[in-house]
């Protein structure tokens, strides 16, 4: 029996997801400027074509992977916002799951770095 069109959006979404995650750990180990497209293909055993019917370039799945981490983080900072009540306690509680996520977890650490070097490329490049 063929797929629904609802089973396929889910294939499409979950693949898209895929490639964002495996770009977040690529532009993790590597800068935005050294990693390629041909990175991301390779780590993730697919072809340039694949990559390229979810993606333009490489700007744009950088751009996702942008989104992705922040969104993560906004969802986290609007539960500090709400539940701390000034900015010291609010900034120690942000502080605190950094570094508690980052000693727990390899990944986070990876990409907090990346977080952080992201921002800093684009404010150095105007982006």
């Amino acid at each position: 029996m063929p797929r629904t069109k609802e089973q396929n959006r889910k294939i499409l979404d979950q693949r898209k997801k895929e490639i964002i995650k495996c770009a977040i750990n690529v532009f993790s180990v590597k800068d935005y400027k050294s990693a390629t497209i041909d990175d991301i293909t390779k780590s993730l055993k697919i072809s340039h074509g694949l990559f390229y019917h979810y993606f333009k370039n490489k700007k744009e799945v950088f751009d996702a992977v942008c989104e992705a981490r922040g969104l993560h983080m906004i969802d986290f900072l609007d539960k500090v916002m709400a539940q701390e009540d000034n900015y010291l306690n609010k900034l120690k509680k942000m502080t605190e799951y950094t570094f508690q996520n980052m000693q727990n977890d390899q990944i986070f650490a990876y990409r907090y770095y990346f977080f952080l070097s992201t921002v800093f490329y684009k404010a150095e490049n105007n982006i």
